[in-house]
Parts: structure tokens; sequence; C-alpha cells
């Protein structure tokens, strides 16, 4: 009878009273393949010979040897529990069947199949008693909460409270342009929604369309300790042609949430080869949860995710170059679910990744599964509500940073102006750690040990201003310590300074005076960085252009939006000088708001518009560029009169910072 392997009778009421049993099977094989090891608690089919077709969970398999004791080669037995609908369908193997591990034949059956009953002692309960409590294969018994099951971090350890933020990114007011790069291509846009109070990146139907929204910071990875990513954000339906991503990952490397062509699931992005490679896994193949609502082994939480809807998303990662990565969501009452892992040990010749420290990005764009460009059916909305990144362990970033040190000196000519700035110096990090590997090292001010005397030897007043992203013209970057290795700082102290930028700073010194940072409870936001995706898309509008060679423009914001050396294009321009509108230009800054365009980047050609008129509109487009500029300028104060110094100032700045390397 049908489901009769479920239980026994007993005496005296052999047929009334039941004891619930679990039934599992023995059954003999021969022939196996290729040396095929046997993978307990793994997944085996067995099919043919006009028998049952069912699949089994290996429980064991023991050898079997002659009359003289010594093994058989390729022949034992097998000890295993079939699944309930076969089991309960009285299912059995029989001699002559094929034994298929993922598809393969390993094995072939010898015997029919022997039941085996095991009583089954279960707490369960009262609300339905086939609900019971597991053991896994090592003999540990699952223990939840009444909030859910107990979370364990990506090595193991019980989670808890403790832990130190890298990043929080909240876009409760505004896109956090200080904090973000942002990437746009075509018509794509990145915009606050005041109702939402959300980042909305938002792609148009036409050909090619892409927004990019990526952290400064890449967030430091400590080994040996579980870093943790956690996202909210909803997005209107896939399409053909619209690919998303939402995770922690730039162009080359990282871990992400993906919809591809309408089909949700995870990908990986690496370059450990020297190519980027992509790999998805679409949501029907998650190994934990398939989080699809179809219920069963595949889908034990029943969770049917609607990607249209705001969902937490979380991922945690142990690296360490061959660690295990994790990717859930968390359900409507709050419990975390796995839905898919990616094990790395034992398996790849090299890291999984290049890196561990990764930034927070949000991805989208208009571009068929080839990659290339292409067109979608409708707008599509991807809106961003929060995220953030956090290393479960109690760590102070101070104490894995190395200190840097640069000095700058400089003598005031006689004359100078009181009300006008100085210009010592600007620094900037490298662009490139190594060859091909992008400076994501972060830096905090330290101190600025500053000496100022006139020619006679006394003490001089000095306005000392620190300066972020000055305007400033042909810059001639050196390292700051030439005869330092792989040294990732370097020094201007020859550019034209403009002014502009934002004041991070500002004091006042006489004679020898030390301003000094207080950098023990500042996180990673707080320090300078390289920008992501070389600064993001920058736009400067045009509201005057010279018709001379080379041609000067004018922009209609308080200063520029680029920096020279960065290839823009010119477009939207009335006039007869719309000729030049889709060329690529470079400027030469002149001022706040002025700027000689010129073909190369060497400003050796000039773009001439001599002859052309201008009538209104125009705009340049382009990166900003990838490094940041931190610059130190003053104001001589004494000895002066009528508004002029009196004496040559010497002025001797010594700057010191600390350096988190990645």
């Amino acid at each position: 009878m049908a489901g009769e392997r479920r239980y026994t009778r007993i005496p005296p009421e052999s047929t009334g009273d039941r004891v619930y049993m679990t039934h599992t099977l023995e059954c003999s094989y021969s022939n196996l393949v290729g040396g095929h090891v046997w993978q307990i608690e793994e997944d085996y089919v067995i099919t043919g010979n006009s028998g049952d077709t069912f699949s089994l969970t290996l429980q064991a398999e023991y050898p079997v040897t002659d009359i003289f004791g010594a093994t058989i080669a390729g022949s034992g037995v097998l000890e295993f529990a079939i699944d309930k609908d076969s089991d309960y369908l009285l299912y059995s193997p029989i001699s002559g069947q094929e034994i298929r591990y993922q598809g393969v034949q390993v094995a072939t059956t010898t015997s029919e199949g022997t039941s085996l009953y095991i009583p089954s002692y279960n707490l369960v309960g009262k609300n339905n008693s086939t609900y019971g409590q597991n053991v896994d294969r090592f003999g540990s018994s699952q223990v939840t909460f009444a909030e859910g099951q107990p979370q364990l971090d990506s090595f193991g350890k019980l989670r808890v409270s403790n832990s130190t933020v890298l990043g929080n990114y909240v876009f409760h007011s505004d896109i956090l342009p200080e904090q973000f790069s942002t990437t746009l291509e075509n018509s794509a846009s990145v915009t606050w929604d005041s109702d939402s109070h959300s980042a909305l990146l938002t792609n148009t139907t036409a050909v090619g369309d892409k927004s990019i929204h990526t952290t400064n910071t890449y967030h430091h990875y400590t080994p040996g300790i579980s870093h943790v990513y956690m996202a909210t954000l909803a997005m209107s339906a896939g399409q053909t042609n619209l690919v998303r991503y939402w995770g922690m990952f730039d162009a080359e490397d990282g871990f992400m949430f993906a919809q591809e062509d309408g089909a949700f699931g995870i990908n990986l992005r690496s370059r450990v080869t020297g190519l980027v490679t992509n790999t998805f896994v679409a949501q029907a193949d998650f190994n934990k949860d398939t989080l699809d609502g179809s219920g069963g082994t595949s889908n034990p939480s029943r969770m049917n995710i609607d990607l249209t809807k705001d969902n937490i998303y979380w991922m945690d990662v142990q690296w360490l170059g061959a660690g295990r990565v994790r990717f859930g969501v968390y359900t409507p009452d709050g419990e975390r679910l796995v839905a898919h892992e990616i094990q790395n040990a034992n398996k790849n010749d090299r890291s999984v990744t290049t890196t561990g420290s990764l930034p927070v990005c949000y991805f989208q764009a208009n571009m068929d599964s080839g990659g290339s460009p292409a067109a979608i059916s409708n707008t599509a909305e991807m809106r961003a509500f929060c995220s953030t990144v956090h290393t479960e362990a109690i760590i102070n970033l101070q104490d894995q940073v190395i200190d840097g040190v640069a000095s700058v000196e400089k003598v005031i000519s006689s004359g100078a102006s009181t009300s006008s700035e100085v210009y010592l110096a600007t620094f900037k990090p490298v662009e490139e750690s190594t060859p091909g590997n992008i400076n994501h090292s972060i830096y905090w001010p330290k101190s600025v040990d500053i000496q100022a005397f006139d020619s006679d030897g006394a003490d001089a007043r000095l306005t000392v201003n620190l300066i972020a992203e000055p305007v400033i013209s042909e810059p001639s970057f050196a390292g700051v310590n030439p005869l330092v290795a792989n040294n990732d700082v370097e020094i201007d102290t020859s550019a034209t300074y403009y002014g502009g930028g934002s004041k991070v700073g500002s004091f006042f010194s006489y004679g020898t005076n030390r301003i000094e940072f207080d950098n023990t409870t500042k996180g990673l936001a707080a320090g300078y960085k390289n920008y992501s995706d070389q600064g993001g898309t920058k736009t400067c509008t045009i509201n005057a252009i010279s018709a001379s060679s080379p041609a000067i423009i004018t922009i209609d914001q308080p200063q520029h939006s680029h920096r020279e050396g960065v290839a823009l294009i010119i477009d939207g321009i009335t006039g007869t000088m719309s000729s030049i509108n889709g060329d690529t230009v470079y400027i030469k800054l002149t001022g706040l708001q002025t700027a000689e365009l010129y073909s190369d980047s060497d400003f050796t050609t000039p773009v001439d518009t001599s002859g052309l008129t201008y009538i209104n509109g125009g705009s340049l487009v382009g990166v900003f560029g990838t490094p940041i500029y931190w610059a130190i300028v003053v104001k001589p104060t004494t000895p002066a009169t009528a508004g002029s110094t009196t004496k040559d100032i010497t002025v001797m700045v010594n700057l010191t910072w600390t350096e988190l390397k990645q």
C-alpha cells in the first residue's frame, strides 16, 4: 500500500497503532566508472532497465570483499534515502539499472533494494508533526530562535552586533555627489527623487543609454574578517536588452546581484586572468533558495521575490582570495535567507577576484547579451534607497595605515598683495599603484607644519588655506620623494592657480606653527582618495566662444567641471561655429570660467574658430579625471603696509598624512 514505508505497526493492535519510521534502502553496485568518488549527501539518479526512475540522496557507501578479505574493486553497497514522492509510491531499484551523478552514469545496480527502517524519535511541533528537528551530516542539531535562525558570518562565527561600518549611503537629500562618481552615456540620467528620497537611475529607450553610480570609496578588506554588503532598491520591470547590476563591484572585479534580459540572478566579475570575465548564475540555478515561490527543496522559504518592489539584498564575503561568497535577501518578516553561495576554495588556481576591497555600485545599461549598445522598449528606472558596507569586527583602520610626508618651500617677493592667495603646491595620489592597477588608497591629513619669516629673519604672519579641487593650469607633478620606490603621492609647485575648489581647512600662522588633524575617529568616507570611474561624467554649459585661434570659451557656472588633459566632446553650438560640434577637444584653463580649446592634450594644435560666428548654446561633456587634487595656498599678512608686503617672505611647509593602501 502506498505510503506504508513511513510507519510500522506494533502489537497488540497490529492493525491499528503506527510508529513513525524513517525508511532507507540498500543496494549493491558494480562497474564503477573512472574511479568515481561517492559523494555523501549528494543527489544521484537511478534509471533504466524498465525499472523506476527516481532521485536519491546518498547516505553511506560500503566496500565488498572476496572470501580472502580483499576489497573487490568497482563494487560495493550503497545506503540511500529516496525523494519523498518516490518513497511514497514504493519505488525501489532493481538489478541492472544505471546510477547517474550529474547526468553521467557512474555505476550499475546489481541487486534489488533492501529496505532498512530507522526508528524516528523526532522533536516536533504540535501544529505539524512532520516538521522535525534537523541534524546535519556532522551530527549537529539545527537551533533556531523565535525570530528565525541564528546568523553566522562568512567565517562561521555567530553574528552579533559588534562591527565596524566602512560606508553608509542614504540618499535622503541628494545623490551624494561628494561620495559617488556618476557615469552617463547618451540620454541616461541619475537624479534625486524628492518623493521617495532615492537615487533614480533612468535609461530612455535610446540605443546605448547607460547610467552608473559608484562610490569613490573602495571599502577596505581586512583578511580573516567577514565583509558584509546590504542595500535596498526597487526597479521597473526587466526587459530585453536591459542589464542591471547592484552590489560591490567596479568595471574589473566584484560580486553583484543582476538582472539580464529580464532574468534575475547573480554575477561574479573577475580579471585575475588579465581579461575581465563575467559569470552569470540564473535564479533557477541558485543552490540555496531560488526565491521563485515554487516551494519544495529548491525554494524552502517559498518566497517569490518581486524586483519591482523594495527588497533588502545582502551578501557576505570571506575573500582571502579563495573564500566563499553568499548572496541573499530578507523575507518580509525579517528572516535572513541565503539564496546562493559561490564556493572558491580548492577550485581555482588563482584568487577569485584581484581584490576584496570594492566600491558600492549601481549599474543600468541598454545593451545586448554580447555587450553591444542596443535599444529597449520602455523607459527603465532603478531606484536606490540606501546601502551599507561593514566589516564584522571592531577594528581601527588607523592601526593599518602608513605615514607619508612632503615638503615645499617658496619665497614670496616683496610687494605681494595681502589680499591675494599665493600658490604653494598641489598634491595628488598617483593614478596607478602599479601598472594597470588603479590606486584606491585612502589618505587622511595628519599635520601641517608652517614656518614663515621675512628677509630679516623675523617671524611673518600668514593665512593658510587648504583647498580641495583647485582650478589650476599646466601642473607638473613629480613624486614627493623620488628616492622611494613605488611612491604613490605626487606634488606640483609650478601650476598657475586661479582659485576655486572647496576650502577644507583655514588657519592663521605666525612664525612657526603646527596644525594637527584628529583622524582617530574618521572613517573611509572622510579620507581623500582617487575617484572611481575616472570621476564620472561631467557637463559644462558654454555661453560664449570667441572667433579666434585658439578659440576661447566662457562657461555658465562658477568654475570649470573639467580638468586639463581630459578628452571632451563639444556639441550643441548654433551659428557657423556648429562646424566643431562633435569634435574632441582639450581645454587649457585661463580662469575660473574661461579656457582655450585645443585638439591635443599638449596644447600644440589650437581649435581655430576665426571667421566663424557663435549664436548660443554648447556644452563640454567628458569625464572629470581619476586623481583628487589637494592644494595649499597662503595669504601674507605681515610685514606689510598699504596692502602689500614690504619684505621677501620665506614659507616652508611640511605636510604629513596617513595612508591606507589598497
